[in-house]
């Protein structure tokens, strides 16, 4: 081994240093939403362990079937606005601590559907490449505008989850 491999071996460990995070996150922000009750770490364990599994299936069949690039497929992080503003509706609020695990399941599979719908969408969007015609018309400072209006919204969970964890922080 010389110098060259060890060069050649930065990028792949920047790559999953970024993405195993990001695997954490999904599951841990859905275990919340979905008003799990006592049984939000039984949740949160069944999600990452199915986060985990569709992760390694996707990326096999993306480095045999795609492009061949060594890529780890994580998850799309996109849509966790979306699903913020849909548990903020009052029939998905959560009232009280000790919540039927029926309860929380059918709000996974409303998620579900609703994601299956919006992937749906993307795959119309990406097969009539109406997203390169519309991506002409918008500039990236509009994109941060609506990014930014959407992170707005979530200041107050940081700060309170900054707030329980500070110590991990430092």
């Amino acid at each position: 081994m010389n110098l060259c491999d060890i060069e050649r071996a930065k990028p792949l460990h920047w790559h999953i240093m970024v993405a195993i995070p990001s695997m954490f996150v999904p599951p841990y922000v859905l275990s919340e939403l979905v008003c799990a009750g006592t049984a939000k770490v039984e949740l949160r364990v069944r999600l990452l362990s199915t986060q985990f599994v569709a992760t390694g299936i996707s990326t096999i069949l993306q480095t045999t079937l795609g492009i061949r690039l060594a890529n780890l497929e994580g998850p799309s992080l996109i849509f966790l606005p979306l699903l913020y503003a849909f548990f903020k509706t009052p029939s998905m609020s959560c009232g009280e601590d000790i919540v039927d695990e029926e309860k929380s399941l059918i709000a996974i599979q409303k998620i579900q559907g609703s994601l299956f719908a919006a992937l749906l969408i993307l795959i119309f969007l990406g097969v009539t490449r109406i997203i390169t015609i519309v991506s002409r018309f918008f500039s990236p400072i509009t994109y941060s505008v609506i990014i930014i209006l959407l992170c707005l919204d979530n200041i107050d969970s940081v700060l309170m989850k900054a707030q329980q964890h500070w110590i991990s922080v430092m």
